[in-house]
């Protein structure tokens, strides 16, 4: 059986460097990916949180449906001292909710600038809002 670590590190080496594309490599679809690939099934898809456009994630996100979703599906907050590889740390900014993927001292995050990247993870953690999630062991 392959590790939590190798899943991640694969699922990263896939998709870095790849265009940001709504649907597809926007931050929560990369989490949702993710997941998927560590628990071996759909998880978030049922959620119905895949959007097409960022207007679509603007009308979404004023209810905060990512937030509550993980937090529905046992994913706890945690200190970022704490955190291991594959964790999420959530922001909510600008009316928008974004996922960062924990690697260390970098996270793997997606915005339409820069596509999939790796940002400092603490700049990231240390965002005004950021909240550091786990999901057990």
């Amino acid at each position: 059986m392959l590790s939590r670590n190798f899943k991640c590190y694969c699922f990263a080496a896939s998709v870095q460097g790849k265009p940001f594309k709504w649907g597809r490599t926007n931050c929560v679809m990369l989490a949702a990916r993710l997941y998927d690939k560590l628990e071996g099934g759909k998880f978030w898809r049922k959620q119905e949180m895949n959007v097409l456009s960022e207007q679509q994630a603007l009308k979404l996100c004023k209810s905060k449906p990512v937030y509550n979703a993980m937090v529905s599906n046992g994913f706890k907050q945690v200190k970022a001292k704490n955190m291991r590889l594959g964790d999420l740390i959530y922001v909510y900014a600008d009316g928008l909710e974004r996922l960062h993927i924990y690697y260390g001292e970098a996270c793997l995050s997606s915005t339409a600038a820069d596509g999939v990247v790796m940002l400092n993870t603490a700049e990231v953690v240390n965002y005004k809002n950021a909240i550091c999630l786990s999901k057990g062991s």
